[in-house]
């Protein structure tokens, strides 16, 4: 090696100038020496005793009888074997006069020269650099590492080394290949990058930045996962039947649908300019249903029927259609924007029925038949008619039209009075006929 030889030749003025005396007829002056056979002359040992350099009295070096050099390490094991320091060379190393480790004036470190191969694990290296086992690099980034490595088209080949095979794998072209654990190789990947859009699955995606394509229904399309809220994720994904589920991350989530400035509109079925739209093609399934399972097998739906008629329906058969606000003040209008004022229901049309009932809260008229009812006289209610133009106690047409009509109940309740009140004036005519006929009547006095 250089590096022993200049080794060697340090020590040698060493022991030129350290010595002063020797069992040769030659003597070594520390002023230096003149007529030396190279052949004949040295210094050193004759016999199998080890050579020791001292200086301050210290030792420093050691030379055993074998020849292996101890600096520090007086036990030497190897050729050169140097403890508690460094060896420094200002240029460069060599083995059996090849270059080996070489430092220019930049500190740039090169190993070996242009035909020479590092290995790193590796018997006989195939490539100029070829390590066996795993390789860990810390610092940098994904820049620095392009900048450093040439790659080529490694990438899209899938090119890795190995100690069998430097090529170990293919690849589909654009797709990342991914690393098999059952082949011990690279294989096409899932994921397919041309540069422009982004594919999952799927290499069509000429219509979007980002397609997902998946095979078989049991798994999630797409799932977003927060542990801190809990085992259940929210996902997107097709069922069973190719149904598309949005689910929310608990069981007390809520799933929004909305732009950032909560102005957007959610459309189901077509392009509509209302906050929620379902627009439906066909009538024979239900435009929107909402189901609770606890209530039996139907269901709460609001659809066009064959004949773009609406429907409402309650989800079992005793349930209630109830249409109200939060406070229950609400009015339900038919056929009209408007409701009129201090009523629940307001229709614009005529209504028909089988049954009506009417609640009332005032007292119905059986006060008529009370003996403390002042029943007016026939001539009493010709001279009111004569006057009013109506019934007494029954709004004339100028009311009805002033109050914009006349409640049922109430005039069901006046017309029921002047019934009784004209019953009251039959038995009593009745009585009169009867006493001048001459029979008895008997009842009602």
């Amino acid at each position: 090696m250089y590096l022993l030889n200049k080794t060697a030749c340090l020590l040698s003025i060493i022991l030129l100038c350290l010595t002063s005396k020797t069992s040769f007829s030659q003597s070594w002056n520390l002023a230096g020496n003149t007529a030396t056979d190279p052949s004949t002359d040295f210094i050193g040992t004759t016999d199998s005793k080890s050579l020791k350099i001292r200086t301050n009295n210290v030792l420093r070096m050691n030379i055993t009888h074998n020849g292996k050099v101890g600096i520090g390490n007086f036990s030497p094991v190897f050729r050169l074997d140097v403890k508690g320091g460094s060896i420094n060379t200002d240029s460069l190393y060599r083995i059996s006069g090849v270059p080996v480790l070489r430092r220019d004036a930049s500190n740039n470190i090169t190993l070996g020269d242009a035909t020479a191969k590092v290995m790193i694990g590796v018997g006989v290296p195939a490539t100029e650099l070829d390590v066996k086992g795993v390789i860990t690099a810390s610092g940098g980034n994904s820049i620095n590492w392009n900048n450093a490595f040439a790659w080529g088209n490694h990438g899209a080949a899938g090119y890795i080394l190995s100690e069998s095979d430097p090529q170990v794998g293919t690849n589909t072209g654009n797709f990342v290949p991914r690393w098999s654990s059952v082949t011990g190789s690279l294989i096409t990947g899932t994921i397919f990058d041309n540069s422009s859009a982004i594919g999952i699955g799927t290499s069509s995606v000429s219509d979007c930045r980002l397609g997902i394509q998946q095979t078989g229904s049991s798994l999630s399309t797409v799932k977003f996962l927060n542990t801190t809220k809990g085992p259940n994720t929210s996902w997107i994904h097709f069922g069973g039947g190719g149904d598309w589920f949005i689910r929310s991350a608990a069981n007390n989530g809520n799933v929004v649908l909305q732009d950032q400035n909560a102005s957007g509109k959610v459309s189901i079925g077509g392009t509509g300019a209302s906050k929620l739209n379902v627009i439906q093609s066909g009538t024979t399934i239900a435009t929107a249903e909402f189901s609770n399972l606890s209530k039996g097998p139907n269901v709460t739906h609001a659809h066009f029927g064959i004949s773009g008629d609406w429907f409402i329906r309650s989800a079992s058969n005793s349930g209630l259609v109830v249409l109200q606000d939060q406070t229950g003040s609400a009015s339900v209008c038919i056929g009209t924007s408007t409701p009129a004022a201090g009523y629940k229901l307001s229709v614009s049309g005529k209504i028909m029925c089988e049954e009506l009932k009417i609640q009332l809260h005032g007292n119905w008229p059986d006060y008529v038949f009370s003996n403390d009812y002042k029943l007016l006289t026939p001539a009493e209610t010709e001279a009111l008619i004569l006057e009013k133009g109506h019934l007494p106690g029954i709004p004339s047409a100028t009311e009805i039209e002033k109050n914009g009509g006349i409640e049922v109940g109430d005039l069901q309740k006046k017309l029921l009075e002047k019934v009784e009140e004209l019953t009251l004036h039959m038995i009593r005519q009745q009585k009169q006929i009867d006493e001048l006929t001459g029979k008895t009547s008997q009842g009602i006095k």
